[in-house]
C-alpha cells in the first residue's frame, strides 16, 4: 500500500489520453472504465477488497481480457485466473528500494502493446 499503483495507472491513462484529466482511483468502485481514442475500452481495477478470485471475475473480466486494456492493482487477487501474456509491473514503497522491476510474457507482446500505447 502507498506504493503509487493508483497514480502510476493515472499517469498510464492521462499519456494515453490527455484529456482524461478526472482519473479517480476505483478504490471503492473496484473499476473505471475508459475508451481509448480507437474505441478500445480500457479497465482500470483495485482488487485490494477482492478476497475470491471468482468475485473479481464477477466484475466481467473474461470479457475485458479479450478486448480491453486492463490496468490492475492487486493483480495477485486472480490467482489462476490472470491472463498468461500479461506485464507486470512491481513497486516498492521502501524508501531504501530505488527500484521498479518490470517482468512479462516471453513473447514480449504485452510490453510492445505498452509501447504502442503510450505513442
Amino acid at each position: 500500500m502507498g506504493a503509487g499503483k493508483s497514480a502510476l495507472a493515472r499517469a498510464i491513462i492521462q499519456a494515453i489520453d490527455p484529456t482524461e484529466d478526472d482519473v479517480p482511483s476505483p478504490t471503492f468502485t473496484l473499476v473505471q472504465h475508459y475508451a481509448l481514442a480507437d474505441g478500445t475500452p480500457l479497465w482500470h481495477l483495485d482488487l485490494y477488497r477482492i478476497d475470491d478470485a471468482q468475485d473479481a471475475m464477477a466484475l466481467g473480466l473474461d470479457d475485458a481480457f479479450v478486448d480491453a486494456v486492463c490496468l490492475i492493482e492487486w493483480p495477485d487477487r486472480l490467482k489462476k485466473f490472470l491472463p498468461k501474456t500479461n506485464l507486470s509491473i512491481h513497486l516498492y514503497a521502501d524508501e531504501t528500494a530505488d527500484q521498479s522491476d518490470e517482468t512479462d510474457d516471453d513473447t514480449g507482446l504485452s510490453r510492445a502493446r505498452l509501447s504502442a500505447l503510450l505513442m
